[in-house]
């Protein structure tokens, strides 16, 4: 293990290659170029989109009446100013802006139910 610059943080190990499909790889090295950071950075944010995506709509049956659903806990641990935030935040955006859509699209809703029912049922 070689540690650079401090005793305190070894040198990352890079993200394997070759796992996700070739289509996904070829976006996150975009995205890692265009954003000078490790591919790693990108890869990390995308898995962690993946596992929300998939939540708990799939699990492992260990026995009847007993389903465990998976877990991914991710975390970007690097030196400030590298750029993590930068390439997240441009991955997660869509996700935020339809977040943030359907809360208010919700938000109109429950409004025009709450006079819809103060109307019939007076206070």
């Amino acid at each position: 293990m070689a540690f650079e610059g401090s005793n305190l943080l070894p040198s990352p190990t890079s993200f394997p290659q070759g796992v996700l499909p070739a289509s996904v790889e070829d976006s996150l090295s975009v995205a890692a170029s265009a954003f000078t950071v490790p591919f790693a950075v990108p890869a990390v944010t995308f898995l962690a989109v993946i596992g929300a995506a998939v939540g708990r709509t799939r699990g492992l049956e260990i026995k009847p009446s007993w389903i465990t659903h998976p877990n991914l806990y991710w975390g970007l641990v690097a030196r400030s100013g590298m750029g993590k935030s930068p390439c997240s935040n441009a991955i997660l955006k869509p996700i935020h802006e339809q977040e943030n859509a359907a809360f208010k699209e919700h938000k109109r809703e429950l409004e025009a139910y709450e006079l819809e029912l103060s109307v019939l049922v007076p206070t």
